[in-house]
């Protein structure tokens, strides 16, 4: 900050000094022409500009700023006064001096944002290699902070040459900072706290100045609410070349963020939504894991016993209730994070394979509802998507249909293919309450309802910009108290592209034979060894005795501090992991563990459900299953990984057909 304002000082004496010796001494004295000796003393004005300039302020300018906007301002000058000049013998004879300054003036005015845009590009390009000045580019950002807050701090970080910024929520956690912004500053920087500092010893700038210096922050912006309360913090560290924030930076990132601060704002309130989701989904997978761990055990119990099969009936429904409120966990949390699927995670399925499994897979609250879905196969055809979405969008048509089955009694589902010449399509059509002509148009809008109490409106909206990922679409026709019809619309898949094989990992169902085995482990076969690490002793429980089941011998770890040590002493044949965990998570034990085991399987057995979260654990880990998962799920996984003749199958499977999860589900 002192060199800058030496620098100021300096180029004010030097203007008024050469102008002095220029003028006072060379022309005068070579030239004998005395009448520029005014000059000088006029040009003493810069040196007082500039002197006060530097004096009384601490945000400046940047010199390419300056040379810049100069630049721009003089061509464009230039262009309004050269025809003045040029026809000044015919403004003078005119006698409309009037209205001739009038219409020159209304020309200025409407021409001179153009006239300056047309010269600054060009200057800009000189000044700074681009087109666009520094300033122009940060007030872009607006349209990145729609999309995402975090994106658009990153590329203005870049603008500025900064390392990672940070955004702060917990205002409370900042207080001295709040009590600042309080008193209408519009902006904190370190090297203006100092000059307070040294103007006036107030105790608040001292700490303020020592809380920046410790977390080496150089710049403090606030963000404000709808309500203009502030809500946030943007803290910038120093430049990493050690410039100073220039002023025209300054007030670009001010106007950006005053632009911004509403999509700043919502977005928070979405990931603190998300959050929220997220702990009640992980609280309430416990308990339902806990009961389908009793009903597990109430099944082996009647099994070995001669009770009545109704028992064993209400027991298995009891089960279909678990897997339906797990499922419908899995539909809620991808529903708040709206996280769409990149286009590389697609990949090429039969719409008929594809439809079966799915129906076969819903968990239904009834058997009898599974019936009242009809599924009218004429044709077959390839689509390219990306099953975990495909899976959810006719979940979710099926979810809301099913919705109304208990006050509909007659109504029904039917589905059916058609492959045209332009597109293919299939027709998901529900014999339900239909809905209101003038509701139809709006059901995918976000955020939008229509007779169901509790839901997120997120669902529809989700499914139409996935149908768009795939290059389809999807429609709505309804006839109120009829039907209500889905059309979904897929692109032909080229010739070559189902030639490829789909890069996917799932885990494929096993052969009935492989299913029904009751082969058992013979003495000279090697007696296989499970490890389940859970924090939740309930979780660790159930995937205990679904492996025990299956005759393994099962160790236990806590956290993954505990399974990378019983690794190292024990020999493995597979690990069911979970990702949370105290003291050490599922992800680093599983990445030590690879380090000397890279063979070694390991299976995570979580409930996450963030992109970023589901991106570590495919990166990371072998498969996934979610918790609670199935005994046939988790049979089919050993299955895929593990050698098949040397495991004895459950001989008293029953799992009834309706799963929810694979491997790479929600």
């Amino acid at each position: 900050m002192k060199k800058l304002k030496s620098i100021y000082m300096i180029i004010g004496i030097i203007t008024f000094m050469l102008s002095t010796a220029i003028i006072h001494t060379f022309v005068t004295y070579i030239f004998h022409d005395f009448s520029l000796t005014w000059l000088p003393p006029a040009l003493s004005v810069t040196e007082l500009l500039f002197m006060g300039y530097a004096a009384l302020y601490h945000r400046f300018y940047s010199w390419h700023y300056l040379v810049y906007t100069t630049l721009c301002m003089v061509l464009t000058a230039i262009i309004y006064i050269t025809p003045i000049f040029a026809l000044q013998s015919w403004l003078v004879a005119s006698k409309n001096h009037i209205l001739i300054i009038s219409f020159w003036c209304l020309l200025c005015g409407l021409t001179w944002r153009n006239v300056w845009q047309f010269f600054s590009q060009y200057i800009g390009l000189w000044v700074y290699g681009d087109k666009k000045p520094p300033v122009e580019r940060i007030l872009s950002l607006v349209d990145d902070f729609q999309i995402s807050t975090q994106q658009a701090i990153t590329k203005l970080e870049r603008l500025l040459n900064l390392e990672q910024s940070i955004l702060v929520s917990d205002i409370n956690s900042n207080s001295i900072y709040f009590s600042y912004f309080k008193n209408n500053y519009s902006v904190l920087l370190l090297e203006e706290i100092e000059q307070y500092i040294n103007n006036n010893h107030n105790k608040k700038f001292r700490q303020i100045r020592d809380l920046m210096s410790k977390n080496e922050s150089a710049m403090i912006l606030p963000i404000y609410d709808h309500h203009n309360t502030l809500s946030q913090l943007l803290i910038y560290p120093k430049k990493n070349d050690g410039s100073l924030y220039s002023n025209e930076e300054i007030n670009a990132i001010q106007l950006l963020l005053k632009k911004a601060q509403v999509y700043i704002h919502y977005e928070t309130k979405i990931h603190q939504s998300q959050a929220m989701a997220k702990s009640i989904a992980h609280e309430m997978r416990n308990p339902l894991s806990q009961i389908q761990f009793h009903l597990e055990k109430l099944d082996d119990i009647i099994l070995n016993s001669q009770l009545p099969q109704n028992l064993r009936d209400e027991i298995q429904k009891g089960k279909n209730a678990v897997q339906h409120g797990s499922q419908l966990i899995d539909i809620i949390l991808h529903e708040v994070n709206q996280s769409i699927i990149s286009q590389d995670k697609m990949a090429i399925f039969s719409i008929k394979e594809q439809m079966t499994q799915i129906i076969n897979r819903f968990a239904y609250r009834s058997s009898l509802f599974k019936n009242r879905i009809v599924m009218k196969v004429s044709c077959d055809f390839n689509i390219r998507v990306n099953d975990t979405l495909f899976d959810f969008i006719i979940f979710n048509l099926l979810r809301n249909a099913i919705y109304y089955f208990d006050d509909y009694s007659d109504s029904k589902i039917e589905l059916s293919l058609d492959a045209g010449d332009e597109y293919n399509e299939l027709t998901f059509t529900d014999y339900g309450p239909g809905i209101e002509p003038q509701i139809v148009h709006r059901i995918f809008d976000e955020f939008f309802t229509y007779q169901k109490k509790g839901g997120s409106g997120l669902g529809l909206s989700y499914c139409k910009r996935a149908m768009k990922l795939f290059g389809g679409d999807i429609q709505c026709q309804s006839v109120y108290g009829e039907y209500t019809k889905f059309t979904l619309t897929f692109p032909h898949v080229k010739q070559e592209e189902q030639l490829a094989p789909p890069k996917i990992d799932v885990v494929k169902t096993p052969s009935p034979e492989r299913l029904k085995s009751t082969h058992t482990i013979s003495a000279n076969q090697k007696q296989r060894i499970a490890l389940v690490t859970d924090d939740n002793a309930t979780q660790r429980a159930l995937a205990k005795l679904y492996l025990e089941s299956l005759q393994f011998t099962v160790y236990e770890a806590q956290n993954g501090k505990e399974a990378v040590e019983i690794v190292r002493h024990h020999t493995i044949d597979i690990i069911f992991m979970d990702v949370q965990m105290p003291v050490m998570d599922g992800l680093k034990a599983c990445t030590i563990i690879k380090e000397t085991h890279p063979t070694l399987p390991i299976i995570a057995l979580s409930g996450e459900s963030g992109e970023d979260e589901i991106a570590q654990i495919k990166s990371t880990m072998d498969g996934w299953l979610i918790k609670p998962t199935t005994k046939q799920l988790l049979q089919q996984t050993v299955l895929k990984w593990l050698d098949v003749d040397s495991l004895q199958a459950i001989n008293h499977i029953n799992t009834p057909k309706p799963q929810i999860n694979t491997i790479d589900t929600l």
